[in-house]
């Protein structure tokens, strides 16, 4: 599972055997209310889509800590896999494969009105039996909202610079195909074993924001129709993306195939 940031996530033992993963906020973040009220938003989303479809399960939300009791998932993150791997690349056959079980998990996440907004890899993680799971739902907002807690809460626009789509990072309202631009996003460096947006020399991550809203084309680095494919999928304007990542899908798939 990931560690980082202002959450904690450790192993425990469930009741009647097997592990869960318990995710709760560090202790220098436990007074912070914002975050407190994302961590029981996450467990609110992820109760709705009830762990199927390759959504990471939630047992259990404990209110008062706030904490959650989560699937575990001990194959840890597709960031972690990447980083072993030769070159940072997957083969295609598993890109295919990551791609159908991530597409299943969020046209699940888009059928109960909900958008993601932060598909990246640190934020896929493995199951036992290898199958992919779309995990930390503290960003994912109704499909029309502009954000994930409600008019009463002030917040930033949602997503990791990179991943998120050029609309996002402008606060515009959620909608599912920014989603598709993140899995395509996902997708791209699976296979070419690098980021689709990166730092240019002397450049910081304003200046890379601005790149990216302006509508600036991402790099791409997959050579023939799964490339032509993620190009479409990542178009700064998201008219010019598929309908739904159902249709991006299966054209990445067949592309891959061949």
């Amino acid at each position: 599972m990931p560690d980082g940031g202002p959450h904690e996530v450790t192993r425990v033992a469930r009741p009647g055997g097997g592990w869960a993963a318990r995710k709760a906020l560090r202790s220098a973040f436990r007074d912070r209310e914002d975050l407190r009220a994302r961590l029981l938003h996450e467990g609110r989303c992820l109760g709705a889509l009830g762990g199927r479809d390759g959504v990471l399960g939630c047992h259990a939300v404990d209110a008062a800590e706030p904490a959650l009791l989560l699937e575990w998932a001990p194959g840890g993150s597709l960031a972690e896999r990447l980083r072993r791997a030769p070159g940072g690349r997957l083969r295609p056959s598993a890109v295919a494969r990551l791609a159908r079980e991530l597409g299943a998990a969020l046209e699940r996440v888009h059928r109960h009105g909900l958008v993601h907004r932060d598909v990246k890899p640190s934020n896929v993680l493995f199951a036992a039996d290898g199958s992919a799971r779309l995990a930390d739902f503290g960003v994912a907002a109704p499909a029309g909202a502009r954000g994930a807690l409600g008019l009463d809460w002030d917040e930033e626009p949602a997503g990791t610079l990179g991943y998120a789509a050029p609309e996002q990072l402008t606060g515009a309202p959620a909608a599912c195909i920014a989603d598709t631009y993140g899995l395509a996003a996902v997708l791209s460096e699976a296979l070419a074993g690098r980021p689709v947006w990166t730092l240019r020399d002397a450049e910081d991550e304003p200046a890379l924001r601005e790149r990216i809203v302006r509508g600036e084309a991402p790099w791409v680095g997959v050579a023939g129709g799964a490339g032509e494919v993620l190009a479409r999928a990542l178009a700064p304007n998201p008219r010019d993306r598929f309908g739904g990542v159902g249709g991006f899908v299966r054209r990445v798939v067949e592309a891959l195939a061949r």
